[in-house]
């Protein structure tokens, strides 16, 4: 064996033992002195590649996969952390080609089957996600995710005791991860389960306290559950981070309404109009305001400044009524 090739193989094989120890900082050192020394060899790219992988250095694992690749078309270890490296960059489309390639020689892999049902998940294709999640569910493959990715199509199908029942399974494997206590409260919300709802959303902010989403759902839920005053407080906390968000200026002028504050619903309503000139919402927010203080020349008003956004019969209608109302 060439002098070279046979140093490579020896800092190989202590690259090995320092990734087997968990020590991928020295397994990364090793590994590249193999590359060095033989980069021809494959297995030298993979090895460094695996070591960047589990030292969380995905762009550099990446370069690694496809430089073992591009010397060993067939490598297919190589081809799935290529796509595991490709869907955690985001690079859905990639990421697809990749898992398809290798489960061309592996089918029966059902990690890479449930990975690639998730990157559909990302790429909204809800038909082959939910083909490759519930082949992967089947074959006893699924993971927190693949029921968390289940729920979310049932959610999006309309199912919404189904959806539930699986944010149920992914919450017992682990019920920590992001968006599973806001979704599963969402569901609760759609139901009209709102008692359950809201305890839902408030383990989400005590997961995750700067989740913007989660601080505005639990303001709507307030508001369902008429706890106006909390509803005003969460909106406010929305407001506080983005401050162009018309759709919190609407709902805590909502909140301000039924509190029969009449005029701070109205600087709401004013603030969201302010912040998005086309949000139809806070318009009509305005016009049901006025109508139903008897002021039905500027409820029109603002009726028709919604209709001058978006012509909808909905809103022609109301403005007939309130025509009507005029006469009266």
């Amino acid at each position: 064996m060439d002098k070279r090739k046979e140093t490579a193989q020896g800092f190989s094989k202590k690259g090995d033992v320092f990734y087997g120890k968990g020590d991928f900082e020295k397994a990364v050192v090793n590994y590249k002195r193999a590359v060095a020394l033989d980069p021809a060899n494959a297995g030298n790219h993979f090895g460094l590649g695996l070591a960047f992988y589990r030292r969380g250095d995905v762009g550099q694992a990446l370069g690694c996969f496809k430089r073992t690749i591009r010397l060993v078309p067939t490598f297919f270890d190589a081809i799935y952390y290529t796509a595991l490296c490709l869907e955690m960059e985001g690079k859905f489309v990639e990421a697809e080609k990749s898992y398809l390639k290798y489960l061309e020689e592996n089918p029966d892999d059902v990690k890479a089957v449930n990975r690639l049902g998730l990157t559909y998940l990302k790429l909204h294709d809800s038909k082959n996600a939910r083909k490759y999640l519930e082949k992967a569910l089947k074959e006893n493959g699924a993971t927190q995710p693949t029921y968390f990715g289940l729920g979310f199509l049932k959610e999006i199908e309309g199912d919404l005791e189904g959806a539930l029942s699986f944010y149920e399974k992914a919450s017992e494997i682990k019920s920590d991860s992001k968006g599973l206590w806001y979704q599963t409260g969402l569901c609760y919300r759609r139901l009209g389960k709102f008692e359950k709802a809201l305890p839902c959303v408030e383990r989400e902010l005590s997961l995750f306290p700067k989740s913007v989403e989660a601080l505005y759902l639990k303001g709507v839920i307030q508001l369902d559950l008429e706890r106006f005053d909390d509803a005003v407080s969460s909106f406010n906390g929305v407001l506080k981070v983005d401050s162009g968000r018309p759709e919190a200026y609407v709902s805590r002028g909502n909140a301000y309404s039924l509190l029969g504050d009449f005029e701070r619903a109205v600087d709401d309503y004013h603030s969201a109009i302010d912040a998005d000139a086309s949000y139809v919402p806070a318009y009509e927010a305005l016009g049901v305001l006025f109508r139903l203080n008897g002021q039905f020349r500027e409820a029109l008003d603002y009726y028709h400044s919604a209709y001058d956004v978006k012509s909808d019969e909905r809103i022609k209608k109301i403005m007939d009524e309130i025509r009507i109302q005029m006469k009266v």
